[in-house]
């Protein structure tokens, strides 16, 4: 299966900043920053090639906001996921949408209704507000 999938998350996790040259306080900062958040404690603890869908998308997600881009694209977050691990993903992007701006890439709107204050619905052209109304373009 390979050697990543016999490293638990924070090793893997580890070994991609180092690569990436991101300091190791800083990714500690960030773990104590998500500390709350069960999916992300657990697939930190796990080996990769036994986390849940859910625990590998805690971890990419947690990669991805880790470099510090003004603009964050996250496909699909909840495609695959339990209830439980969708309501975890969510807490964390609408935590992390805060100070970032999050493009989010999925088929069900109502997934991405909740993260933001719009929305835009690229089938329709339409500008969706996070109740639901329809804005004018």
């Amino acid at each position: 299966a390979g050697f990543f999938h016999l490293l638990n998350g924070l090793e893997n996790l580890e070994y991609f900043c180092s690569l990436a040259e991101i300091p190791k306080e800083k990714l500690r900062q960030k773990i104590n920053d998500w500390s709350q958040f069960k999916i992300f404690q657990k697939a930190l603890r796990t080996p990769f090639g036994e986390c849940s869908l859910g625990m590998k998308k805690a971890l990419l997600v947690f990669y991805t906001f880790l470099k510090d881009r003004p603009i964050n694209l996250i496909d699909r977050p909840f495609q695959g996921l339990l209830k439980e691990e969708r309501e975890e993903i969510s807490e964390i992007l609408t935590m992390e949408s805060k100070a970032l701006l999050i493009i989010c890439l999925s088929e069900v709107e109502k997934e991405c209704r909740g993260l933001t204050k719009q929305v835009l619905d690229l089938r329709e052209m339409h500008l969706l507000s996070k109740d639901g109304p329809k804005l004018k373009p």
